[in-house]
């Protein structure tokens, strides 16, 4: 008799993307891939992959997502309001390494 588990294609897929990140590191991901693996860190329990996809269909980039209003990214199946204020908050983190980066040159 099968598990749940053998049936559910993606069980284990957040376990080989950290392995894959671990052996290639995170600047050969694809940003599909590489969004699909930061959405991991404040959407605990669902299936990150088709709210990475939406979320890159409706915006057309990384930048652009991170750019967007909350109540833009909240439009987006699957993004609530606390993974609109982080992907927000993935622009301010970018924008205070480059502020502080620009300081010590």
């Amino acid at each position: 008799m099968e598990t749940k588990d053998k049936l559910n294609i993606h069980s284990g897929h957040r376990q080989r993307m950290r392995e894959q990140i671990n052996k290639f590191g995170l600047f050969n991901m694809s940003d599909l891939h590489f969004l699909e693996y930061l959405l991991t860190f404040v959407i605990k329990r669902a299936d990150t992959n088709p709210i990475a996809h939406a979320l890159l269909n409706e915006f057309g980039s990384l930048p652009n997502i991170f750019n967007a209003s909350t109540y833009a990214l909240m439009q987006v199946k699957g993004v609530g309001k606390q993974t609109a204020n982080f992907l927000q908050f993935m622009s301010l983190t970018v924008h205070m390494y480059n502020k502080h980066s620009a300081l010590q040159i």
